[in-house]
């Protein structure tokens, strides 16, 4: 896991968020930490902003845990690199 990338997440959701990085953790449910759809929405945005990524709404069903969006965000700048 790339620690940049992971750093980077947890900035988004701090802010986006507004909850400490010290309490956020890899494994924690997204809905947990989001339970407002339209803060999930806000949070995405924020995701494609960070990264200058497009993360489309099968992406966006397949994020469990912030785990998940670490990974796929890396996946995305890997084929965006590519």
């Amino acid at each position: 896991m790339n620690q940049d990338v992971k750093a980077r997440v947890f900035k988004v959701i701090e802010k986006s968020l507004r909850i400490p990085k010290e309490n956020i953790q890899l494994d924690q449910v997204i809905k947990d930490i989001c339970p407002q759809s339209l803060d999930l929405v806000s949070l995405i945005f924020d995701f494609e902003d960070e990264f200058n990524v497009s993360i489309s709404n099968e992406e966006i069903q397949e994020l469990k845990t912030v785990r998940d969006i670490v990974v796929n965000v890396e996946a995305m700048l890997v084929k965006n690199h590519a």
